[in-house]
């Protein structure tokens, strides 16, 4: 009783006790459409919707499940023990979940529990839910409920870690992964959460041999290629192929290490995105292939992932290798951006990203709009500059006539171009994406806009990075609230385009 009191509580703080959803949640998880339902067997349909959801067809599982409970609540459904009706409220706060409607599936949560409060399942849903929703004392209360019903749940377990990492409790959070590693040795996604929560409080002896767990991850199947491992060792008269695997922030934050591979011996054989390849030249690799899906590896006696790398060169964070520039533009690539930066005049010229790639499951929480940019960056003495790439340019076309940005996108057709632009702009202030690690080893002054708990390799509870000397942050004081940190960083750009470019890094 004293956990149920307890949890109470803390949803009264966000607004709703678990049993009294407010008037809001409450009206987005009414019943459906006005007019007689028809008979339904409430098996068949429940079993139709989900077959939509396991499809991918959320939106049509959602109109099958607002049917199943359209007919339970009227009586339009024979009794039947197969389905009840909390069973169709979770299944309905699933489907608003994936479709990130988050205030509607943690209505529905809650009714599901008013009326069947011993199913853990529903309480862990719940968690998910107010995590996304940035709601965590609720969301680890929610999941603490769950174990209360049962304990030995690897799942739920893994869950209530998730949300408190999010919370920045690592401590908390790895004992939690690590109990659903007891419980499930083989649970692939909490030996990688457990990993970045190593990695991201720098404990990297612990955290870069547990990061290999990234191979039993479902979408790193069939990217690990066959050979023999390089542990290391010289491989003098060897061949040693070094191949991409994650995203471009990745690969450029790796790139560093391809002359300390090759001091180390033979032919060197790099693969990375075919973007990034002219700026691969020169840093140590022999050959250079492009990252195409499916190509096999070239004739090699040695192998090994890019991000498998810092294992072998940086076992703590004093011997991360930071010097830069590592990266430089390309000969030639500047002059098609002298006329944009003449649009200046004596401006202070201020790069900007807003979004990272929307693919990532990650991006909702690190991306902001364009507007947002506008609305505090809009300042006299600076004009900005659009290095956004991908949808989230369509955003340029709703701007302001008059707004003080010129885009660039139309100049930028591989990473060396954003080089050659990052050159001629005197900061980049953007959120977190691949354009950061890029001006980073460029070493050109960088400002980044992170959420409060944000990718491992940024640290916990730092304003620069050892990996970037070039870089700063500006973090998320509390989950999903960026007005402090906008504030902040605007407040810097002001003092900047006032004529202080001490708190600019010098140009190496």
């Amino acid at each position: 009783m004293a956990q149920n009191r307890k949890f109470r509580r803390a949803a009264a703080s966000r607004g709703a006790a678990l049993g009294s959803a407010p008037a809001a949640r409450q009206k987005a998880a009414a019943a459906p459409p006005d007019g007689k339902p028809e008979v339904i067997d409430p098996k068949a349909v429940f079993q139709a919707g989900l077959a939509h959801y396991n499809a991918g067809r959320h939106a049509e599982a959602e109109i099958v499940f607002r049917r199943l409970i359209a007919g339970l609540e009227k009586g339009a459904a024979p009794a039947s023990r197969d389905v009840s009706l909390a069973q169709a409220l979770n299944a309905l706060g699933v489907m608003m979940r994936v479709q990130h409607r988050y205030p509607e599936a943690i209505a529905l949560y809650e009714r599901a529990l008013q009326l069947d409060d011993k199913n853990p399942g529903v309480f862990s849903n719940l968690g998910n839910a107010l995590k996304d929703a940035h709601e965590l004392d609720g969301s680890i209360e929610a999941h603490r409920r769950a174990l209360a019903l049962s304990p030995n749940d690897a799942k739920i377990n893994h869950n209530l870690g998730v949300s408190l990492v999010q919370a920045g409790r690592f401590a908390e959070g790895i004992a939690a992964y690590d109990k659903a590693l007891s419980i499930t040795p083989d649970f692939a996604d909490a030996a990688w959460d457990r990993a970045r929560a190593l990695l991201y409080l720098g404990d990297f002896k612990h955290g870069w041999p547990a990061y290999e767990a990234r191979w039993g991850l479902a979408e790193q199947k069939g990217r690990k290629k066959p050979g023999v491992q390089w542990r290391g060792e010289d491989f003098a008269g060897k061949r040693l192929f070094i191949y991409g695997e994650q995203g471009f922030g990745d690969s450029i934050q790796c790139m560093r290490y391809l002359p300390l591979v090759k001091a180390r011996g033979g032919t060197v054989i790099f693969e990375c995105q075919p973007t990034l390849m002219p700026l691969a030249e020169g840093l140590g690799a022999d050959e250079l292939v492009p990252r195409t899906p499916g190509t096999p590896p070239p004739q090699c006696d040695l192998i090994i992932p890019l991000l498998s790398l810092p294992e072998i060169f940086t076992p703590d964070l004093a011997s991360i290798p930071a010097a830069v520039p590592y990266l430089r533009t390309p000969p030639g690539r500047a002059a098609k951006f002298d006329e944009a930066f003449a649009r200046a005049g004596r401006k202070l010229k201020v790069g900007i990203v807003w979004s990272g790639s929307i693919t990532f499951k990650g991006n909702r929480d690190r991306a902001l709009r364009l507007a947002t940019f506008l609305r505090h960056f809009t300042l006299p003495n600076v004009q900005l500059y659009s290095l956004q790439k991908g949808p989230p340019e369509v955003e340029l076309k709703l701007a302001p006539r008059d707004a003080p940005i010129i885009d660039l996108s139309p100049l930028l057709g591989d990473f060396a171009d954003t080089a050659a632009a990052i050159d001629g702009l005197d900061l980049v202030l953007m959120t977190d994406s691949a354009v950061a690690h890029l001006a980073g080893a460029m070493n050109r002054p960088v400002w980044v806009l992170i959420s409060f708990v944000a990718h491992w390799l940024w640290l916990a509870d730092r304003e620069d990075s050892p990996w970037y000397p070039s870089m700063r942050f500006f973090r998320q004081v509390r989950p999903g609230e960026w007005g402090p940190a906008m504030g902040q960083a605007r407040a810097e750009l002001e003092a900047v385009a006032a004529g202080d470019r001490s708190r600019l890094p010098p140009r190496r």
